[in-house]
């Protein structure tokens, strides 16, 4: 096979670039024999491509890039990597390039774990993990009083420790924090909020507003009749439910149109048919339960026998 030149190479991978970017492909990079590694191609980091960036390994089996149109090319690619499995060419699959600021920008410690390593060459190029940002925990922006250290030697309670522990106050026997101005429900129909400065929030004197209920409104069908903002289901009456039961085991009616005809959902339909139907069977049952023992409670001792004669 004949080598590119690297100008051919470097044009290849910006037609390439600005591909990806437009048909919003998500590429995979084949990585050390079965390892897998998800890059974002975006559009907005197509103008900060750096040719000193770029890195080819066009003649090497450690590193294969291949852009990948669904998972069933992946038996292909394994079948093509043993016939030849330095190189791999495909029309179907595009190669393309990979800077170091895709990697060192959007790889974590956790891609590529110990556990995963396989055995095999590796990349001559290391991949590290270069964190921008630095958590820092969030101290906060008023004075905060602290609880002193129990011992000056072998306390070693944190600041956010003390500051929880002054906050808390002191326990009782029973572990109850008894001194907390909030441990104890307010007594005058006044919410306590948590301020830092400790001064309770005013919030004036409030109006009450009174609704005028509807009179079409049956109190009786809701749970809660005074609150007009309660939506709840109609209660479906027996008469209807024997009637969608009657209709659904009958006239073999469809319980799609059994809702549609009647305003339920298809699975309260269901439901009404399903229930009507055990509840039939049991009345069956119960019934000649009921018969039989009252059958041979009359046909025992305590009643006589009576012969009809013909």
């Amino acid at each position: 096979m004949s080598m590119k030149t690297p100008s051919t190479i470097i044009s290849n991978c910006k037609k390439l670039a600005i591909k990806l970017a437009q048909l919003g492909v998500q590429p995979l990079l084949h990585l050390e024999r079965n390892r897998y590694f998800p890059l974002q191609f975006g559009a907005a980091l197509i103008p900060k491509f750096d040719l000193r960036h770029l890195f080819y390994l066009e003649t090497s089996d450690i590193f294969q890039p291949v852009l990948s149109t669904g998972a069933r090319h992946f038996g292909e690619i394994r079948e093509a990597q043993k016939n030849q499995p330095k190189i791999f060419y495909s029309p179907n699959y595009i190669t393309f390039f990979l800077y170091s600021f895709l990697v060192h920008n959007f790889s974590t410690p956790t891609m590529f774990p110990r556990s995963s390593i396989v055995s095999g060459p590796r990349l001559v190029v290391p991949l590290q993990s270069i964190r921008h940002a630095r958590r820092r925990p969030e101290y906060p922006r008023y004075r905060a009083e602290l609880a002193p250290l129990s011992h000056p030697k072998k306390d070693h309670s944190g600041f956010f420790r003390r500051h929880m522990k002054a906050w808390l106050g002191p326990q009782n026997i029973r572990g109850d924090y008894h001194r907390n101005k909030y441990y104890y429900p307010p007594q005058d129909h006044k919410p306590n909020y948590i301020v830092p400065d400790g001064n309770p929030v005013d919030l004036g004197a409030g109006q009450a507003s009174y609704e005028r209920l509807d009179g079409k409104r049956d109190p009786s069908l809701h749970p809660f009749p005074h609150n007009t903002h309660t939506k709840t289901g109609l209660i479906v009456s027996d008469s209807l439910k024997e009637k969608i039961y009657l209709e659904a085991t009958q006239d073999q009616t469809l319980a799609q149109e059994l809702a549609h005809k009647y305003g339920l959902k298809l699975s309260r339909v269901e439901a009404i048919v399903r229930l009507q139907a055990i509840e039939r069977s049991w009345r069956e049952k119960v019934c000649s339960i009921f018969f039989f023992n009252f059958l041979e409670i009359f046909q025992g001792d305590l009643f006589p026998r009576f012969f009809v004669w013909l």
